[in-house]
Formats: C-alpha cells, structure tokens, sequence
C-alpha cells in the first residue's frame, strides 16, 4: 500500500505531464504517475521494429488554433531533438508542425529527468474514503492519496469515478472518438515518396501517408499508412494480418510506388480511442466541487497534442 500521495496522476500522456510539471511548480512535492503502459507519452508513441522507426500514434506535433501555451513552446524550442517543417493539410493549405528525431517518443526525454512514476500499473477502481481516496491497482496494491487527476481517456475515467461523481460521469460520456488503424510498410531499398500526402481509400475517405520517420526530403525505405476514421471503424475488427493484407491490396490499386518495391516487413496497430471528435463543453468545471477529483486530456480542451498539454495546465490551476 502507498500512503500519504499529496496528488496522484493516473495516465502519463502528454496531459499527465503537463499536470506534474506544473504541480512541480505549485511546490507540490510528494507527486505519483501511473500508467498502465510501458513507456510515458501515451499516444504519442513510437515502436523500433529492427532499426525502422514506426510513429503509430501521432505522426507529428501541431499548435493549437485555440490557445497558445508559452510553457508548450518553450518545450519545443528547447528540445534538440526537435525539428520543423511545413506541410499540406486537408485542403492543401501549408501548416507548420514539429518532430522529434529520431522518433516521436524523443519529445519526452525531457520529462524523464526526477520523474516519479509507475509503468504497467492500472487503475482498476477509485473509492472515497472520508478526504482521501483509495485507488485499486492491477498489482493488487492500494494507494491512497489526498486528490486525483485523471489523464486517460474519457470512457475510462468515466469508468473509474462512476460511484463517486455520477453527474459528470453523464457529460464524460458524451465525448466521442475515432478509431484508427496505422501501418508500418518497410521495403528492402529506399523508396522515393512523397514526405506526406493523401489518397482515397475505399470507404470514400482521405487516409494518409507519411514517408520514412522524419519529413526530410531524403529517400526512405519505410513508410506509415493511417487509415481515415470511417475505415477505420469499418475495419477494426478484424485481425491484424487480415488488415494489414486488406491495406497493402488496397495501397497497391490507388499508388503506383507500390507495385515496384518489394515489402520486407509490415506491422499493424490499433487505436480505440484516436483522436477526440468532440470534448468537454466550457460550461463543465474539470475538477469536482471540493476540488479533490480533476479532468485532463484532449477530451477536456480540444485535439491538438498542446491543447492536451494545456489541460493539464488549466486543471491544475483549478485543483490547487
């Protein structure tokens, strides 16, 4: 059992961060992370699969079009690993993002300096226990602590405070997401693509493709497909050899660089819970009324990876 947590974070993608790091700077000292993954980052996330770098969580960071975060900013200005460049959106408008080298996961070496946390440790369930909490883990340990911010998913932290706070269980249940199925395609030479860009696939939708790792206009031998939302949900069930045969027929009838190179290795990941189609609305508070219970996550705030980084920013303000 772990007792005395002033404040414990459950979920280290780049919301649960963002509350740590500004936790720290409130003088709040006696802080723990857990997260039922293996690595800090949440969907930010990369795989090397045999020295081919594979981003199949999101593929680059982008500003917010809401609200601009200084301390975001100076992350990213800061960061060596970090470069920027310009791409083609939907419409065919430039828009700048950003990218770690060598691979997205790079962005959090930052936070793993004096880090407290605790990797593949799942929050089962939380209690309340006069002030304090008591939460269950999947390593059939408790710990107790004096608040809670909950930096997962929203289906999830619906699950998780469903006895306690059942009036914003209602609203935390209103958010939806896409799904999304991301492939890695290796070759055995280098293949000369475009760094990003769009076909239709066979759901009627935009899917994207990005060459290589980075967004440098050198040849690559890999290349990251991500199916649009509708195939996605379409497709999710299948297994994963069943997609990724379903992709490669697929990519092979609407882009010609395929029929020419010959595939080395393919990988397939899925994602329930992708990217928030729509989020918490103002009007609800992202702490309970004691301000013992707070909400951080792209589904607070909005879809971008800084708007998730503000949540975390904006709940601690609200909690402490």
């Amino acid at each position: 059992m772990t007792k005395n947590i002033d404040l414990l974070i459950i979920g280290s993608g780049i919301s649960g961060l963002s509350v740590y790091l500004e936790a720290k700077k409130k003088k709040i000292n006696n802080i723990l992370i857990i997260d039922k993954g293996f690595h800090v980052g949440g969907r930010i996330c990369s795989k090397n699969l045999n020295n081919i770098y594979f981003n199949h969580g999101a593929p680059f960071i982008s500003r917010s079009k809401i609200k601009k975060s200084l301390s975001f900013f100076n992350l990213l200005k800061h960061n060596k690993n970090i470069s920027r460049t310009v791409i083609k959106n939907i419409r065919n408008k430039s828009q700048i993002v950003y990218y770690p080298s060598p691979m997205m996961r790079s962005f959090f070496e930052y936070f793993n300096k004096n880090l407290i946390i605790k990797q593949k440790t799942k929050a089962i369930n939380v209690e309340r226990d006069g002030n304090f909490f008591i939460v269950n883990c999947s390593d059939n340990k408790f710990i107790i602590t004096k608040k809670i911010v909950l930096s997962v998913p929203a289906p999830q932290a619906s699950e998780l405070i469903k006895k306690i706070n059942p009036q914003i269980v209602n609203e935390i249940n209103k958010i939806k997401y896409s799904k999304c199925l991301a492939f890695l395609i290796a070759f055995d030479q280098k293949v000369d693509i475009p760094k990003y860009s769009f076909f239709e696939d066979d759901a009627g939708d935009l899917s994207t493709l990005f060459c290589g790792i980075t967004f440098s206009n050198n040849q690559t031998n890999s290349v990251v497909v991500r199916m649009s939302n509708k195939w996605s949900e379409i497709n999710f069930e299948y297994d994963k050899e069943t997609l990724i045969r379903k992709c490669l027929l697929l990519l092979s009838k609407k882009i010609t660089h395929f029929k020419k190179y010959n595939i080395s290795s393919t990988y397939c990941h899925k994602w329930r819970y992708s990217q928030v189609i729509n989020w918490l609305s103002p009007s609800i508070p992202n702490v309970n009324k004691d301000k013992s219970i707070g909400f951080a996550g792209d589904w607070t705030v909005g879809p971008t990876i800084e708007d998730a980084f503000i949540s975390g920013e904006k709940v601690v303000k609200n909690l402490l």
